[in-house]
C-alpha cells in the first residue's frame, strides 16, 4: 500500500515523465513552471496526474510502472490538453472540465495496461 509521500513521489514522477525524466524533482520543476504560467493549467495537469495514478493503484496495475510514473504521464497530458480548452478567462474555472479530466485521465491507465498486455502476448517487451 502506498503512503502519502509515496503518492507525491509517484505523481511527481508521472509529471516528470512528460519530458522523459524519471525524477520527482523534474516533475516538481515542471509543475511549478506550469503554475507560474497558468494556475488553471497547473490544477488541470495535477488533477490529471492524480486521477490516473490513483486509478492505476486502485486497479492494481503494474506496480513498477506506477512507481516510475509511467501510468501518470498520460493523465498529466490529458489534464493539460483539456485545461487548455477550459474556460478560465472570466476568472472561473469550469467544473465540468475538471470532471472530464478526472474521467478521461482515469481511463488512460487502463488503456496503457491493456496495450501493454497485448504487446506482451505478441512477444514484445513492455513496461
Amino acid at each position: 500500500m502506498a503512503t502519502f509521500l509515496d503518492g507525491i513521489n509517484i505523481t511527481l514522477r508521472g509529471i516528470g515523465q512528460v519530458i522523459f525524466a524519471n525524477n520527482p524533482l523534474a516533475g516538481l520543476i515542471i509543475l511549478v513552471a506550469i503554475f507560474i504560467d497558468s494556475p488553471w493549467l497547473g490544477i488541470c495537469g495535477l488533477l490529471g496526474a492524480i486521477a490516473s495514478t490513483v486509478t492505476a493503484i486502485l486497479l492494481k496495475l503494474n506496480v513498477g510502472a506506477i512507481r516510475n510514473g509511467v501510468l501518470g504521464f498520460n493523465g498529466t497530458l490529458v489534464g493539460l490538453a483539456l485545461g487548455t480548452f477550459g474556460t478560465w478567462g472570466n476568472g472561473n474555472g469550469n467544473p465540468l472540465w475538471a470532471f472530464a479530466i478526472i474521467v478521461l485521465a482515469a481511463l488512460t491507465g487502463t488503456h496503457d495496461d491493456s496495450f501493454s498486455q497485448y504487446f506482451r502476448c505478441l512477444g514484445y517487451k513492455s513496461f
